[in-house]
């Protein structure tokens, strides 16, 4: 007797294709038991899983908290993210901190998305976009030169100092 000869069919799994790969989401907080949440295109917080690289305790400090980090999905399900790695801030290569030549006094922070940035200075710093620029000197002299300077206030505008001069 013949036995019906039966073929092998793969069936694709339905599952959004982006999710099969790794993208880009943000910290959005840390719970009290140390659960990571984190937030993509406009989704969650979802609870994330870490890699055994990546330090729990120290992600979910305050100063993680919408740092762009890269996820992957346990089996392409969107509720179930992967923390793969923390990205790297471009505001901190741009400001070098040896830990000889920090200040005491104060910590380099910065607001980039929700983050904070000071940036300190030994003698002058300057900000500088096209022909303006803001100029912060040591002994407590601010230049600020632009083509036009607009200032602008909901409540009053005040300009206070041993003498103002207007020309």
């Amino acid at each position: 007797m013949n036995e019906p000869s039966f073929q092998k069919k793969s069936v694709p799994v339905q599952r959004p294709f982006d999710l099969l790969h790794p993208r880009t989401g943000r910290i959005a907080a840390s719970e009290n038991a140390g659960e990571i949440l984190v937030t993509y295109d406009g989704a969650g917080p979802y609870g994330a899983r870490l890699l055994s690289g990546i330090n729990r305790l120290e992600l979910s400090s305050e100063k993680y908290v919408g740092r762009e980090v890269l996820l992957a999905f346990d089996g392409g399900r969107p509720d179930r993210p992967i923390v793969v790695g923390v990205l790297e801030n471009v505001l901190e290569n741009l400001v070098s901190l040896d830990a000889e030549t920090e200040s005491d006094s104060s910590p380099v922070e910065a607001f980039c998305d929700g983050e904070r940035t000071v940036i300190e200075a030994e003698k002058e710093m300057v900000l500088k976009c096209g022909e303006g620029s803001i100029t912060i000197k040591k002994e407590g002299r601010i230049v600020i030169r632009g083509k036009e300077i607009v200032s602008r206030a909901s409540g009053t505008n005040k300009i206070k100092g041993g003498s103002v001069e207007l020309n």
